[in-house]
């Protein structure tokens, strides 16, 4: 049976050989068919090319969306078996191995946790933090709400059973949700198959992902939305930055160690929050990604 890796490389080039190296060295696992999907504007891909010849790395020519780059990189694949992360995430030593034996069980997809880097400031941590804490701390081998696409496996049969249009963006929320319904089973997280977050960058630049980031999420979130829905995610929008801090706030306070960097990080975190919540605000009212930076 062919496995694959659909890689979405946002990052750079230090970051997706860093990722690379790591599919090289996995423990227990077959050969990989690995795709990497970037975004066209990150330079000296063709390098990484040349050092990695079995890996397919395809330039998203024309991007839209940032979540484009998911779904090609998914759709490129091969195998029976598609596993997905982030050039940023440095997935553990037997992460393939673990996550397949978990999509052996019975479930509707299988995913891990991710750990947060312990090197870097308050803007990285908190980075990170933000869209990855439901992910973080100790972790149990259980059903999921939900998983990430920084760390998933789903079946090839599966993804192509659905009706929902993954192949030109993919929404991991909804996708999941759609699994879930179609196999009337659970989705399953490992903790033995983490990936570690690793992305350093300012707090100028944190700030405008956020935003770009929740303005992509809402707009193609209303896709899948009634006319109900859409007016439930724009008037209650102004909630999520109290909502947001309180879930974040709520789980870091009770493990010993995200508390006191939480509580470091506690500014730029807060900053990112806002950001966030205004992009997907401006996403619900206007249905529209924000522009090209």
């Amino acid at each position: 049976m062919t496995v694959s890796v659909a890689i979405i490389a946002m990052a750079g080039q230090a970051d997706l050989r860093a990722c690379l190296d790591a599919l090289r060295t996995q423990a227990g696992a077959p050969d990989l068919d690995i795709v990497a999907v970037y975004e066209p504007h990150l330079p000296n891909m063709d390098a990484v090319s040349a050092d990695y010849p079995e890996v397919r790395l395809l330039p998203n020519t024309g991007q839209q969306s940032p979540l484009e780059l998911a779904s090609i990189a998914i759709r490129e694949t091969r195998g029976a078996r598609v596993l997905v992360t982030k050039d940023y995430c440095r997935p553990a030593p037997d992460w393939a191995a673990q996550l397949l034996a978990t999509l052996d069980e019975d479930c509707a997809a299988a995913g891990g946790p991710v750990r947060l880097p312990d090197t870097g400031g308050a803007v990285s941590w908190a980075f990170s933090y933000l869209d990855f804490f439901p992910y973080t701390g100790r972790q149990e081998n259980t059903d999921a709400a939900t998983l990430t696409v920084c760390n998933a496996a789903y079946r090839r049969a599966d993804l192509e059973a659905l009706s929902l249009d993954w192949k030109s963006h993919f929404q991991e929320t909804a996708v999941n949700e759609a699994l879930k319904a179609l196999r009337a089973q659970p989705l399953r997280l490992n903790p033995q198959a983490p990936v570690t977050m690793v992305r350093d960058l300012s707090l100028q630049d944190a700030l405008h992902e956020r935003y770009a980031l929740g303005r992509v999420f809402a707009a193609k979130r209303l896709e899948y939305a009634s006319a109900r829905q859409r007016w439930v995610y724009r008037l209650g929008a102004p909630a999520l930055p109290p909502l947001m801090m309180s879930r974040m706030a709520n789980k870091a306070l009770r493990d010993p160690e995200s508390r006191p960097v939480f509580l470091k990080s506690l500014a730029p975190l807060s900053a990112m929050v806002l950001a966030r919540a205004a992009g997907e605000w401006l996403g619900y009212v206007t249905g529209q990604p924000p522009g090209p930076s």
